[in-house]
């Protein structure tokens, strides 16, 4: 009898901290989503049920602003990114990985000492950049940018995972007839 219920309290308390951690966790959503169907003076309220729906705000938004467009442009920029960055951080990590050169430790220390700068140091060297390939205020500017605050990251994270990987798939590979670029594509 006694175990069988602290087992049932303690399963029900448990239950009830996840309950309240996903209430916690979800309700800064949900209330910003009742509050963008409210306008005017209502925005004030605290309520955390909604008096009405007024969708005013969302086709302000879309109509009145190009919304739409910069949504599109901040997928193509996060897309592109994100494709350039693992295409150069994992040639880069098998390089680091897996070649054995001179320097290369020291190599490593700059690029982890490179991604601990604080990003504002960088801004001026960044905007001369911008400025002298001329792609000011476009959008390969904001892909030039936020790819070279985070390919410093990528490239130590995936030297680390290179590194870590049997060197005896790699030399199967090898041995089958690959070549390093198929090592890298299709077996890394």
């Amino acid at each position: 009898g006694c175990p069988m219920r602290q087992s049932i309290v303690a399963k029900a308390a448990f239950w009830l901290l996840i309950v309240a951690i996903v209430i916690f966790s979800i309700f800064p959503f949900y209330y910003a989503i009742i509050s963008s169907f409210r306008s005017g003076s209502a925005l004030f309220s605290t309520s955390i049920l909604p008096d009405a729906f007024d969708s005013a705000n969302y086709v302000s938004v879309f109509v009145g602003q190009p919304f739409a467009r910069n949504i599109a442009n901040s997928v193509f920029v996060a897309v592109a990114v994100v494709a350039l960055s693992l295409f150069l951080g994992v040639t880069a990590a098998y390089a680091l990985g897996r070649v054995s050169f001179r320097g290369r430790g020291l190599l490593l220390i700059t690029i982890l000492s490179v991604s601990m700068f604080p990003q504002v140091a960088v801004l001026s060297g960044m905007f001369e950049l911008v400025r002298a390939l001329g792609i000011y205020n476009s959008l390969w500017s904001l892909i030039l940018s936020n790819m070279i605050l985070t390919l410093p990251f990528t490239v130590w994270v995936l030297t680390t995972f290179m590194r870590e990987l049997p060197k005896e798939l790699e030399e199967a590979a090898f041995v089958d007839g690959a070549s390093p670029w198929v090592v890298v594509s299709k077996i890394f």
